[in-house]
């Protein structure tokens, strides 16, 4: 009989020891799971580009950030992780459409030509916006190097009017395939159209610029000048130093588009 009480405690401590185990590694499961859902959050965030913003909209990201932080930190599932990362991530995304892009005189400009016209949300838009964003942050890992630079073929990301990452690419590689997810070829990668934003704000007096961007959408520069009669000047610096490309400058002059030859 004693024989047998102590085979009995024996598998009841053995068993109790098991499902200790069992709990313990789930919750170091999703304490991994947590850790890699922020610091997702944190790169995408990063991602944006604190000089896209202006400081008090940057501010702002900050706060979502933490506050996503502080719910995924609480989440008590990985479900609950994938919620509260998507919404602080369809909150960055607000302020990237909406705050960032507000109705100056330069965004008034390309509602009016060629380059960007506006669009209409349409119904699906804020269906596809979160999970859009999961999977852009899945597949801008792939489009980024070791030291946080952008790869010479990524072209730049916008959102079209279905809520969905319009992913620009030089070339054909798709690292990741989403439903939510598109693909666009391009010929200039965002590192070269960076470089022409840098070297005209760097000229900007020398030229008359007074405004310049990136564009993602056209895959182009924007740049607004104060005088037409400045433009031959422009294109020869450009072209010295290896930044001129036919169809990449979207000039403007007041309210005239011009196309430089």
């Amino acid at each position: 009989m004693l024989k047998k009480l102590t085979i009995f405690c024996v598998m009841f401590l053995l068993l109790f020891s098991i499902i200790g185990l069992a709990a313990c590694n789930n919750g170091d499961e999703l304490a991994d799971y947590k850790t890699q859902a922020i610091e997702s959050l944190e790169a995408y965030a990063k991602s944006k580009g604190q000089d896209n913003y202006t400081a008090e909209n940057w501010e702002t990201i900050k706060t979502i950030v933490e506050n996503g932080k502080t719910t995924i930190n609480t989440a008590e599932s990985k479900e609950a992780v994938d919620t509260a990362k998507a919404e602080a991530m369809t909150a960055i995304m607000t302020i990237d459409e909406v705050t960032k892009k507000e109705k100056d005189v330069m965004y008034t400009l390309l509602e009016s030509s060629n380059c960007c016209p506006p669009f209409e949300q349409s119904s699906s838009y804020w269906d596809n916006i979160a999970p859009s964003a999961v999977a852009y942050e899945e597949a801008i890992i792939y489009f980024t190097t070791a030291t946080g630079e952008y790869t010479d073929d990524f072209g730049g990301v916008f959102v079209d009017e279905n809520g969905l990452h319009n992913i620009c690419v030089v070339g054909n590689r798709k690292p990741v395939i989403s439903d939510y997810l598109i693909y666009k070829q391009v010929e200039n990668s965002f590192n070269f159209l960076k470089s022409i934003f840098v070297g005209l704000e760097s000229e900007s007096q020398q030229f008359s610029v007074w405004q310049v961007s990136v564009c993602e959408v056209c895959n182009g520069v924007i740049i607004c000048l104060e005088s037409e009669s400045k433009i031959p000047l422009l294109i020869e610096y450009l072209k010295t130093n290896s930044l001129f490309k036919k169809g990449t400058l979207n000039i403007f002059v007041g309210e005239n588009q011009i196309v430089p030859n």
